[in-house]
């Protein structure tokens, strides 16, 4: 066959040209993208977004040993693809493709599940923030940490939850099972100190977790409310759809912008 690039003949052709060729533009395109991935700069929203990420379902690991650079990863139930589309429009400048979609068989529950991912590019400037938030291959929260809306909200989507107790007593739950005892006092000082009410820390058969009661899932939800995506409406309907509380502001839906 001719390659239509050098118009030689190969006994070989991959994706429409000789071996040759291909392994140039492979080349090519590796340097190209080598060189993208070093110039990006990430943003003040995107740095937010990250911390949130950090907090909850999102991971920054290297791809193997031989990676010089880290890349993040975020795996969701394909139930959550909203959300992931949501995230996926802020981060789409630390992306070189989009959201993939994955399904595997467990056999331990006979049954298929559906979820999407999403990756970014391997990236010298993720360095920092995944030596900020490893040690020895293990998540550990930052002392440097600082909480704001856009990371309470992040950090709400992935491992939050509202629970009614009763018709005056609402409980708000924060799933910190990864962290240590240490780590979870801390991010309740730090959630004390910013929001001004009393979280604690509680356990359950798996770990420990931060909860707040009614008050200070009142000032949680205030913080986070104005900013809330309309496509994680499945959790702020725990407080907009049910009137709970006189005087609370309820925000309008942050939609997205495509």
């Amino acid at each position: 066959m001719i390659c239509p690039v050098c118009l030689t003949e190969s006994l070989r052709i991959v994706k429409g040209q000789c071996a040759n060729c291909y392994s140039k533009q492979y080349q090519k395109n590796k340097r190209l993208g080598r060189k993208i991935s070093n110039n990006i700069i990430i943003s003040s929203e995107q740095k937010e977004l990250l911390e949130g990420l950090m907090l909850g379902d999102g991971c920054i690991q290297y791809s193997s040993k031989e990676s010089k650079n880290p890349r993040l990863a975020i795996i969701r139930s394909v139930l959550d693809e909203d959300y992931m589309i949501w995230q996926y429009h802020k981060l789409q400048t630390l992306c070189a493709s989009g959201i993939k979609y994955h399904s595997y068989f467990d056999k331990r529950t006979n049954k298929t599940y559906y979820n999407v991912q999403l990756q970014s590019r391997a990236m010298s400037v993720l360095k920092a923030i995944r030596d900020r938030w490893y040690q020895n291959n293990t998540k550990i929260i930052p002392l440097d940490l600082k909480l704001t809306p856009l990371i309470c909200l992040v950090w709400f989507c992935d491992d939050g939850s509202i629970i009614h107790r009763n018709k005056k007593a609402t409980e708000l739950k924060l799933s910190t099972h990864g962290f240590s005892f240490e780590e979870n006092l801390f991010l309740v000082s730090l959630l004390n100190n910013e929001l001004k009410e009393n979280f604690r820390i509680c356990k359950d058969a798996s770990n420990f977790y931060i909860a707040g009661s009614t008050k200070a899932a009142i000032a949680f939800i205030k913080y986070i409310d104005n900013i809330f995506p309309e496509c994680m409406s499945r959790k702020s309907d725990k407080w907009r759809s049910i009137k709970l509380w006189n005087g609370i502001q309820r925000g309008p839906y942050h939609k997205m912008i495509l």
